[in-house]
């Protein structure tokens, strides 16, 4: 099946089940549905996502789900739907989306990806030596390496893959303006994600645990690291896009790395 095909598809199970469920909500979703985007995307945690705004139904599906059956892409969309119009989610769904993530996405095999540790300003190769010394002597981090994203990422500003078992940074950051101490809670943030696995819990999937908190307050500087992205990134960010000639009236104040 070809893409085309795949996206009309899947547009006629939206359409088809929005119209079972968008009466049944008590929020204000009673407008018509005039356009629906579809896009596919390599998230590694297998996410989708669902938006609706004046008419329009924006969903993002993970790539692993453009030739799934019936009855998973059937979950699937029950799922979003129910998310977005406050109904009530069953648990089966669940478990069909969870179960097909599961075999799929355990399928992928391990891939070598090239990285460039040396930024303009920081060199991120340093960073994660000094950080690997300094606070996990004890492991074995040989197989884990890292690199400047291959795009501008102005929410994620860090991410780990563990197909490659990669780090990647976003190079919003390499400039001189960011503080030492936030590239290396970034890297330290990012070395727990390699050492500690997400753990599945009452069918939710459990990133940032107890465990995985009180680990990465153990970075000396993590109070400071952490305060700065909350308080001073957005004004950071706001002086990256003028000086870049980009348009600021969009920019979110959440911010992740994961």
């Amino acid at each position: 099946m070809d893409e085309k095909d795949v996206r009309f598809q899947w547009e006629n199970r939206l359409i088809e089940i929005w119209k079972e469920l968008s009466p049944r909500s008590r929020k204000n979703f009673r407008l018509s549905l005039h356009r629906i985007q579809i896009k596919f995307f390599p998230y590694k945690n297998g996410n989708s996502s669902i938006r609706f705004a004046k008419g329009t139904l924006e969903v993002k599906f993970h790539t692993a789900f453009q030739n799934c059956d019936d009855s998973v892409s059937d979950s699937l969309v029950r799922l979003l739907f129910s998310r977005l119009l406050g109904l009530k989610v069953q648990e089966q769904w669940r478990e069909n989306i969870h179960s097909f993530l599961d075999q799929n996405l355990a399928r992928q095999r391990t891939r070598k990806v090239k990285l460039h540790q040396a930024g303009a300003y920081f060199d991120l190769q340093e960073i994660f030596s000094k950080i690997a010394t300094e606070y996990f002597r004890e492991f074995d981090l040989s197989k884990l390496q890292i690199g400047w994203s291959n795009r501008n990422g102005f929410r994620r500003l860090g991410s780990f893959e563990r197909e490659s078992n990669s780090i990647r940074i976003s190079p919003v950051l390499d400039n001189q303006s960011v503080p030492l101490f936030v590239m290396e809670h970034l890297v330290h943030h990012e070395i727990l994600h390699y050492l500690i696995p997400v753990k599945r819990s009452k069918g939710k999937h459990i990133i940032h645990g107890f465990d995985f908190k009180r680990r990465e307050r153990e970075y000396a500087d993590f109070s400071r690291a952490d305060l700065w992205i909350k308080r001073e990134y957005q004004q950071y960010l706001r002086d990256w896009h003028s000086k870049n000639g980009i348009r600021t009236s969009s920019l979110r104040k959440r911010y992740l790395y994961t």
